[in-house]
């Protein structure tokens, strides 16, 4: 997944991903650690969110630069995240704080008011409301709920997507497979990828930077991300469970597995398609949203989000280009959408049930020492 090709193939990927992208520093938790440890035990100069998990801290960094639209360097010190010589990073502190106190005080402690409430994008939040432009109806709370209630059956609409990828026996035959493409993770610049999968959970996917390598990878045991001159990073279980979400392997063999509860919830259109949308809720977890075609059954989006300690990340990824593999439907077409970036693949080679070496997914012996990261707020 790496890069999604491994579209989070199950191993790491596009969580992890992500990470890499926005050239963050990652905390080292072990995946399987029994006492995850705390930010402040973690990182350097933690003031605010002492108590939240160390593995979620960059992504509460990403979120904040999302809700703001600024980058890293607007509150920190490129090189010396801990230090406190940027204005900005006194105020962030003094943000999150208020946004504490307010659900704190008026919600009871439940997370309903979050940076991105007040900012939509802009470092500084806009306080008086925009002339309008036109002539426009104003928007009703009937018009918002045009949910209709005649909707089929959401686990008539994952056999139908399960069948509309092939045969069910060859469906749940598939003991492996390997990807071969591209991957675009900056403008107009792709890189060689591979991901490999087998049976029952494991993943491994390389892609091919110019300065070395970057490889992400899973077993049944454990994960990890390998990139050029860093250390190896261990992959947390939040890590684990998003990659095996996003994988285009693993998830249609385990989608029934995977949600205690799914309902259709309405109609939308994606890339023209008019199609289901479908809520999963999984315990102590974000729902999903999974879009299927109204036509061919087919899953065409899946919304998930990434927990954080001041707000959720929407991670959208779009599927498309199905094309046959050996009866079985494969989208050739990847898109991963978060607030600040898109990743996209394009598969162009594709084999199954092909024999793998479980070697092939060992957690590399090169550079296992931890990482000393330099933290954020």
């Amino acid at each position: 997944m790496h890069i999604r090709k491994v579209i989070m193939a199950a191993p790491v990927s596009l969580a992890v991903l992500g990470w890499i992208v926005t050239g963050l520093a990652q905390s080292k938790t072990p995946a399987t650690s029994p006492a995850p440890k705390t930010a402040v035990e973690v990182y350097k100069n933690i003031q605010v969110l002492k108590d939240a998990p160390a593995e979620q801290l960059i992504l509460a960094m990403q979120f904040i630069s999302g809700s703001l639209g600024v980058g890293c360097d607007h509150c920190h010190v490129r090189g010396a995240f801990e230090k406190d010589d940027k204005l900005p990073k006194q105020t962030a502190r003094k943000m999150m704080l208020m946004m504490i106190a307010i659900n704190q005080n008026n919600f009871d402690g439940h997370r309903e008011v979050t940076c991105y409430s007040c900012h939509h994008g802009e470092a500084h939040p806009v306080s008086v409301p925009a002339v309008a432009e036109e002539n426009a109806a104003p928007a009703t709370a009937a018009a918002a709920e045009s949910i209709s209630t005649d909707l089929p059956n959401a686990d008539k609409l994952v056999e139908k997507y399960l069948q509309a990828l092939g045969n069910a026996n060859d469906l749940h035959k598939l003991s492996s497979r390997v990807e071969k493409g591209k991957a675009v993770i900056l403008p107009g610049r792709e890189f060689l990828s591979e991901t490999t999968y087998k049976t029952p959970d494991k993943a491994a996917s390389t892609i091919h930077l110019p300065d070395g390598d970057m490889i992400t990878g899973h077993n049944e045991h454990a994960g990890w991300l390998l990139t050029p001159g860093r250390p190896i990073h261990d992959l947390s279980d939040a890590e684990l469970d998003a990659a095996r979400l996003d994988s285009t392997f693993y998830f249609p063999l385990h989608v029934k597995e995977l949600f205690s509860e799914i309902k259709t919830t309405g109609t939308e259109k994606v890339g023209g398609h008019a199609v289901y949308v479908v809520t999963g809720k999984r315990e102590k977890q974000p729902p999903m949203r999974l879009y299927f075609d109204q036509e061919s059954g087919l899953l065409l989006r899946l919304l998930r989000y990434d927990e954080t300690p001041v707000g959720r990340i929407p991670v959208q990824t779009d599927l498309s280009d199905y094309q046959d593999v050996s009866g079985i439907k494969v989208p050739y077409m990847r898109t991963t959408a978060r607030p600040s970036r898109r990743v996209s693949i394009r598969i162009e080679q594709v084999e199954q049930n092909t024999t793998i070496e479980d070697s092939k997914f060992e957690k590399p012996a090169a550079a296992t020492a931890p990482e000393q990261p330099t933290a954020p707020k």
